[in-house]
C-alpha cells in the first residue's frame, strides 16, 4: 500500500518538528472522562501559547464523539492528540485519538519498582507536548531493565519527576512534591491534588526534593491521570517504602471528590 501523502501547501509541523500537543486522561465505565476539564484547559493554555488554532468547544465536541465509540462497560485510557500543520506558521490542527481498554479500572495499588536515571533533556514548558521522546525513552529503558518506571534527576542532582508520573514524598501529614522550574509537568492529577489535599487534612509544599527527602520519607507516591495514585514500593539503590495502607485511606476520602 502507498503512503499516505499530506497534500497542498500546509506541511505536517508534528511529523516535522514534534509540534503539537496531546492528552491522556482515563474513561471509567459508563463513558464517565476523568478531569476533562483539567486536561482541556492545559491542552487550550497550550494551544494559546503556541499559536495552535484550537479552542475548548472543538475539543469538547471531539471528547464526546470518542466516548459514543467506546464500550460503556470498560475503562479506557484515551490520548488525544492535536496535529499540526503550517506554513511553517500553525494554521490548521487535526485531532486524533486512540483508545485502549484498561484490564481494570485504577488504582490498582501495584506498588513500583523505578530506577534511577540522569535525564538528559531540557524541559521546556509544563504542557504535554508532542516532542516527548526523553519522557517516553526513560520510561523505555526502566522497564526494558525490569523495573517499573524510571525516577529522573534533573542537571541540579535533584529529582523531579517519573518517566509517566509526578512525584510525591510523605512526612506525617505532609506532602511534597517538585515544582515546575524543577523540570516536573503540570499534570492534571498534581493540579487536583494541591486543590483538594488541604481539606482533607493534608499540607502540601512545592519546593525541590533532596536525595535526604525521599530517604527519610514515611512513604513515597506517583500521580498520573489513568493510574491515579501509586505507591512507590523502592528506587534502586536509595530505599524501599511501605505506605502501610495510607494511600488507600486517602483514595477512599478523595475518590468521591474526583469522581
Amino acid at each position: 500500500m502507498a503512503p499516505r501523502m499530506d497534500a497542498g501547501p500546509l506541511v505536517n509541523l508534528t511529523l516535522r518538528y514534534g509540534e503539537g500537543l496531546f492528552e491522556t486522561l482515563l474513561v471509567r465505565p459508563g463513558r464517565r472522562p476523568v478531569l476533562w476539564p483539567y486536561h482541556r484547559e492545559r491542552m487550550t493554555a497550550a494551544a494559546r501559547h503556541l499559536g495552535y488554532p484550537l479552542g475548548p468547544d472543538r475539543l469538547d465536541r471531539y471528547l464526546q464523539r470518542c466516548l459514543r465509540r467506546m464500550d460503556p462497560d470498560r475503562p479506557y485510557r484515551l490520548r488525544i492528540q492535536a496535529v499540526v500543520y503550517g506554513d511553517p506558521q500553525p494554521r490548521r490542527v487535526r485531532l486524533v485519538a486512540e483508545a485502549q481498554p484498561l484490564p481494570t479500572e485504577p488504582p490498582t495499588w501495584q506498588a513500583l519498582r523505578l530506577q534511577v536515571q540522569t535525564f538528559p533533556g531540557w524541559v521546556r514548558w509544563p504542557w504535554k507536548t508532542c516532542d516527548y521522546l526523553w519522557f517516553h525513552w526513560a520510561w523505555r529503558r526502566a522497564v526494558e531493565a525490569g523495573f517499573d518506571d524510571a525516577l529522573l534527576v534533573n542537571r541540579a542532582g535533584r529529582p523531579f519527576s517519573l518517566g509517566r508520573a509526578n512525584l510525591w514524598v510523605a512526612r506525617g501529614t505532609t506532602l511534597w512534591t517538585p515544582p515546575l522550574s524543577e523540570g516536573a509537568l503540570a499534570g492534571t492529577l498534581r493540579r487536583f491534588l494541591l486543590t483538594h489535599l488541604p481539606a482533607l487534612g493534608w499540607q502540601v509544599r512545592v519546593r525541590p526534593l533532596e536525595w535526604d527527602d525521599l530517604e527519610r520519607a514515611d512513604f513515597v507516591m506517583a500521580t498520573n491521570s489513568v493510574r491515579l495514585l501509586m505507591p512507590v514500593g523502592s528506587v534502586a539503590g536509595v530505599g524501599t517504602w511501605d505506605d502501610r495502607g495510607r494511600l488507600r485511606t486517602l483514595w477512599d476520602r478523595l475518590g468521591p471528590r474526583l469522581f
